[in-house]
């Protein structure tokens, strides 16, 4: 079996989710670094930066991952299909 074209919307699709909980997860950690060091600090205007930038990465990185990821699988899905028409697809061998 040979993968000769794929639908470029369900990479899109699919990329997208994956970095969007990639996102997730690296904006939670964002997070716990930024309370963790907001509370060390003394300063009331930094501790409230660093709080308010820990709560946005945990909404806004989810979204701006899943969107590259998105981007970023339609470009590869039609960059494979362009070079799969002359070097022939990925060929699937199963035992």
């Amino acid at each position: 079996m040979e993968i000769k074209k794929i639908d470029v919307m369900s990479v899109g699709k699919l990329s997208g989710f994956i970095y969007a909980v990639v996102g997730l997860l690296s904006g939670v950690l964002i997070s716990l670094f930024s309370f963790s060091l907001g509370s060390m600090l003394s300063q009331s205007s930094s501790n409230n930066f660093l709080s308010s930038f820990g709560i946005a990465s945990i909404v806004v990185f989810p979204i701006l991952y899943g969107l590259m990821g998105f981007v970023g699988g339609v470009i590869g899905a039609v960059i494979y299909n362009l070079a799969a028409r002359f070097v022939g697809g990925i060929k699937i061998i199963t035992h």
